[in-house]
């Protein structure tokens, strides 16, 4: 763990010790309390912005936030709406699709049932 100190201005200082006062808890606390939650609102968009730009990976997000890095693709794919995609990954994955889904219904109606492993 780590100790950071910074100086406030006199308004900030006046709403720490008013908080402090009303929750009964300590200046050190309070002031805790409001950079995580600042650092939390901003961590994970700065995260996805760099991993947009190629600059890290999910894996990295996932050890910095102590996020799972399934909940990562979630979070990041929920934050970035424009992330370039290769036009021939697209046509790829449509061409896999019209080959694989007949015999998906093929096998559903012969009672194979594939719940909790795929989305059909």
């Amino acid at each position: 763990m780590f100790q950071i100190n910074f100086r406030v201005d006199e308004k900030i200082s006046t709403f720490i010790d008013l908080k402090m006062k009303l929750e009964g808890k300590s200046r050190a606390s309070i002031s805790k309390e409001i950079f995580i939650n600042g650092l939390n609102n901003q961590m994970m968009p700065y995260l996805a912005n760099l991993y947009k730009k190629g600059k890290i990976s999910i894996k990295n997000i996932a050890n910095i936030t102590g996020i799972h890095y399934t909940e990562v693709i979630s979070i990041v794919a929920d934050l970035i709406d424009d992330i370039e995609v290769d036009p021939k990954l697209i046509q790829y994955s449509e061409e896999i699709s019209k080959k694989l889904l007949p015999q998906l219904k093929q096998a559903k109606e012969k009672g194979i049932s594939f719940k909790g492993t795929i989305n059909t």
